[in-house]
């Protein structure tokens, strides 16, 4: 656990990239089911990734670290996006399913899809800039 403190720094570029990236498709999905509201796609975008900040972020940083340290995988960045989808999709489920039942809707609905979509990306994204590309490597 002596990287924890880039395990922070990954999750924390990770979700600035992930909040980008469903501000950009949930105005693109607005501006074509409503026109220009710019406004509501950044509220709905803040409200789904701090919600994933409060109630994601703190049980998929541990169980990624387990993962990324009893997985083995040849491409990096490819394992780190599935791993990262999965968690996002998993979790949300246990939620779904044992916590609170209200949120099974979700999963029919655009923005789901859209934040399922920016999860696995967000890893892609990331590599593409050298000091997380480096630092993708020091994790795994």
């Amino acid at each position: 656990m002596g990287n924890l403190h880039l395990y922070l720094i990954f999750f924390a570029a990770i979700f600035i990239i992930e909040l980008l990236m469903s501000i950009v498709m949930l105005q693109l999905e607005r501006f074509f089911e409503w026109g220009y509201y710019y406004d509501v796609a950044l509220k709905d975008a803040l409200l789904l990734t701090f919600g994933r900040l409060k109630y994601h972020y703190p049980i998929a940083i541990i169980l990624f670290i387990i993962l990324m340290k009893n997985i083995s995988y040849d491409n990096r960045v490819i394992v780190i996006a599935l791993i990262n989808a999965c968690l996002y999709f998993f979790i949300l489920l246990f939620y779904a399913i044992f916590i609170n039942p209200d949120i099974r809707e979700y999963f029919l609905k655009p923005a789901f899809y859209f934040n399922l979509i920016a999860v696995f990306l967000s890893p892609f994204v990331l590599g593409k800039i050298p000091y997380f590309k480096k630092l993708m490597k020091e994790l795994i």
